[in-house]
């Protein structure tokens, strides 16, 4: 005769098979480099991430909300200090760069999978830059000085593309770029409460069954 589980230690089983399946996602998180001097081309990968850089504009003006858009006639430049962007008509100058009065230049880095930014190295920069992230950034919060390297810990950026523009006098080659996978796709309240109501809804069907 098979015994059955008293329903709290089922439950308890099932609540802690699910925690350790978080655990086990959030450890096999790693973090992926890359550089991009001498690089050719615009797709890159390491291991299992990929990586494709697109040549973006945004509007120099229209208030602190800022939008990457496609740039028509742009053309990726791959320099030995890193990745930079000649927008053709608008300036000859290679870096991406916030030269022009109506538009500034920006990389958009679009990745297979969602990434959370750790690290930027800047070669030849000066200025100050603003952080996209899936496209959209603000030119307040988001800014900061071009220096060769950037750490960013708080705000932690996230998202399936990041991007990197230039503001007002500003240049810059991108050199490499720092992320990490730890990016969790179900926050573990969210799943707490979906294991709840697998478990506890078909107990209370049960009763009302019994009843």
């Amino acid at each position: 005769m098979v015994k059955k589980m008293p329903r709290m230690t089922v439950l308890k089983t099932l609540i802690a098979a699910g925690a350790f399946a978080l655990g086990a996602q959030s450890a096999s998180a790693a973090t992926y480099t890359f550089n991009f001097g001498e690089s050719a081309g615009s797709h890159f990968t390491q291991g299992p991430l990929s990586l494709d850089v697109a040549t973006m504009t945004f509007a120099a003006t229209g208030g602190s909300a800022k939008t990457l858009v496609a740039a028509p006639g742009s053309e990726l430049v791959n320099e030995l200090g890193g990745l930079g962007e000649f927008l053709s008509g608008s300036d000859g100058n290679s870096a991406v760069n916030g030269v022009s009065n109506l538009t500034r230049e920006a990389l958009n880095f679009v990745f297979s999978q969602a990434v959370r930014l750790t690290q930027v190295t800047f070669f030849n920069g000066s200025g100050n830059y603003i952080i996209f992230t899936n496209g959209a950034g603000d030119a307040v919060a988001d800014s900061g000085t071009v220096a060769p390297t950037v750490n960013f810990t708080s705000p932690a950026y996230s998202g399936t593309a990041i991007g990197i523009g230039a503001r007002t006098n500003t240049a810059f080659y991108v050199s490499s770029i720092t992320v990490d996978t730890d990016v969790p796709a179900v926050p573990v309240p969210a799943a707490g409460l979906l294991l709840g109501s697998l478990v506890v809804v078909p107990f209370l069907r049960r009763k009302r069954r019994a009843a």
